[in-house]
């Protein structure tokens, strides 16, 4: 009788351990999540600033909830300076992403006249304010830190 308590208990065992999905750092980085820019604009003009919003979509693409704890994104101007930047964590919270599914964020930065001179230069020339930005998605999946960069083109002025 003994041993047949065993045998139910290791079997049960078993069964539940091996519904237990496991993700590996090789799985996590093939579907990484996707990001693209859906829009970018002038929000503000002070005497002293320019406020930015830049709208980007988060796409995941794997089959758990995806707890990002930071996002930071760099502004670059033609010249490749940093002439803006923000991230997510000033607000303190983690921004979760279920399973297979979108979620639309939105970015402010303020940029000082002194920085963003060399790119209004710019724009005057193409009639267009165009930039490079670097962004850095962090987040911790099974006990592992992942730090993902993606360099993209956001259009703020047409």
């Amino acid at each position: 009788m003994k041993i047949i308590k065993i045998s139910i208990f290791l079997m049960i065992l078993l069964i539940s351990c091996s519904r237990v999905k496991t993700y590996t750092r090789e799985y996590i980085e093939k579907y990484k999540p996707d990001i693209t820019i859906k829009s970018g604009s002038i929000d503000n003009i002070s005497l002293k600033d320019i406020t930015l919003n830049v709208l980007i979509e988060i796409k995941n693409n794997l089959p758990f909830e995806l707890p990002i704890e930071k996002i930071e994104i760099n502004l670059i101007n033609n010249s490749g300076k940093v002439f803006a930047n923000s991230n997510s964590e000033e607000n303190g919270e983690i921004i979760k992403i279920p399973s297979n599914s979108y979620k639309d964020i939105n970015i402010k930065f303020n940029a000082k006249y002194a920085d963003i001179f060399e790119t209004a230069i710019d724009a005057i020339k193409s009639e267009s304010l165009k930039c490079n930005g670097d962004i850095t998605l962090t987040f911790s999946v099974s006990k592992m830190k992942f730090k993902f960069n993606y360099n993209t083109e956001i259009n703020l002025l047409k």
